[in-house]
């Protein structure tokens, strides 16, 4: 018997513009008022299908 299992991730659909994730190791930059953070990238989709037999 065949087990089909499939799946689907997408991330940022709208192609917003944004920053997330401050870095924990810039704490001594808080004094400064220059936060060091990582962008959001651009849309991406991935579907993938798996067969178990």
């Amino acid at each position: 018997m065949y087990k089909f299992r499939f799946a689907i991730d997408a991330t940022n659909i709208f192609n917003e513009i944004g920053l997330t994730e401050r870095d924990p190791r810039s704490n001594n930059l808080a004094e400064q008022r220059i936060i060091i953070v990582r962008p959001i990238m651009g849309a991406a989709i991935r579907a993938s299908v798996a067969i178990n037999f």
